[in-house]
């Protein structure tokens, strides 16, 4: 899974978790390979968190 802002709308987070979210998903894209790395695996424990109901992995 490509995660995308409408991934992250669709867990319905709001306030802090919402701006750190989107936050995750602009540094996912970085050019900085350590930085995208380490986004993505806070963005596929964000989504296992937020209880999807299925094991996602977020790749570039």
């Amino acid at each position: 899974m490509i995660a995308d802002p409408s991934d992250v709308s669709e867990l319905g987070l709001r306030g802090y978790a919402a701006q750190a979210a989107d936050e995750l998903v602009e540094r996912a894209a970085s050019d900085d390979p350590a930085a995208a790395a380490a986004a993505r695996s806070a963005l596929t424990l964000l989504f296992r968190l937020a209880g999807t109901g299925e094991r996602q992995e977020v790749r570039r």
